[in-house]
């Protein structure tokens, strides 16, 4: 059991090399394991203490929605907080994407944690991840310190993809479009449900263009929740 446990810290510390070594690149470190390019005993030794924390695909808590991603993150580096969280996370678990200035959009979220909800936010000008609950939170990153660029829209997006593919479901409050219609293109490309704060007609945001389209109207946190009064739409 010993050798098995060493023989498996190993392989997390090669695949944790490779993702620091390529600064999070997920195409750059399937390429590595996919022509079996092995880092040097150096560079593993290097990055060594970053496997102690992270999160990597092999682990037992590893999520189960992570595993049916497209490109399904390899490695995410662990910045801080409560790392039971991540075993918690699940199909009823809410991926929230709201700037947190619209009041409604704002209760709405305060309520699914006071209600005991577990949600996973996408924090786009640092690259993480952030998975909280009422009293704990969780931050991780598929990017090692120094290697997110907020201005990219490439690891933007890539950031939004991970981040609905964890959680079973996609709340949008009031962002930029942009951001609400590729988050909820990823969603519902995974078959996630979504739901959306409607917004006054004339606005500019295409909150209700995403209702119109079959996304849920979210008005309170049952509309989100499980619990979720049926019928309504």
């Amino acid at each position: 059991q010993k050798e098995k446990t060493k023989m498996e810290f190993k392989a997390k510390q090669v695949l944790v090399a490779v993702a620091a070594k390529n600064d999070g690149d997920w195409d750059n470190e399937y390429m590595y394991i996919k022509n079996h390019i092995k880092p040097t005993d150096e560079e593993i030794e290097r990055f060594s203490p970053l496997a102690e924390q992270a999160v990597v695909i092999l682990d037992e808590d590893y999520p189960n929605t992570w595993k049916n991603a497209y490109r399904p993150p390899m490695v995410l580096f662990y910045k801080k907080g409560e790392r039971s969280l991540l075993g918690k996370i699940g199909m009823s678990s809410i991926s929230v994407l709201d700037d947190g200035k619209d009041l409604r959009a704002k209760k709405i979220v305060d309520d699914i944690l006071e209600h005991g909800g577990l949600i996973a936010i996408p924090e786009l000008d640092s690259g993480d991840i952030v998975i909280k609950s009422k009293t704990q939170s969780l931050t991780l990153s598929e990017y090692p310190d120094g290697a997110y660029d907020a201005n990219s829209k490439e690891q933007r997006a890539r950031v939004l993809d991970i981040s609905a593919c964890l959680c079973g479901k996609l709340f949008i409050g009031i962002v930029k479009n942009s951001l609400a219609n590729t988050a909820a293109l990823f969603a519902t490309s995974y078959g996630k449900d979504v739901y959306v704060v409607p917004t006054s007609l004339g606005t500019s945001y295409t909150n209700n263009e995403l209702i119109r389209d079959g996304a849920y109207v979210a008005l309170d946190w049952e509309d989100v929740m499980p619990e979720r009064k049926k019928g309504r739409r």
